[in-house]
């Protein structure tokens, strides 16, 4: 189901941008600690966990959508027909 598979991608990306963000702390963390954290770098990672924040966001209204369609009348029916 066509539907379906959108929904898992768009999990999937939600999963994937996760990971990315869990990375991006833990780099963060460990230039902290080892006294390595420059200015540049530091503004950087903000750029880039605040970007990863953003397009969950976005991925996050992406799913929902997913889901409504998933769950309209006539993909369920379908759906459920296969069962």
């Amino acid at each position: 189901i066509p539907e379906l598979m959108k929904l898992q991608d768009s999990l999937g990306m939600i999963q994937d941008l996760y990971v990315q963000k869990i990375m991006i702390v833990s780099i963060e963390e460990q230039m902290l600690a080892a006294g390595l954290m420059q200015d540049d770098v530091y503004h950087a990672l903000h750029v880039i966990k605040k970007t990863i924040k953003k397009r969950m966001i976005r991925q996050r209204k992406q799913v929902m959508k997913s889901i409504k369609r998933f769950l309209s009348s006539d993909v369920l029916a379908v759906a459920l027909a296969g069962n």
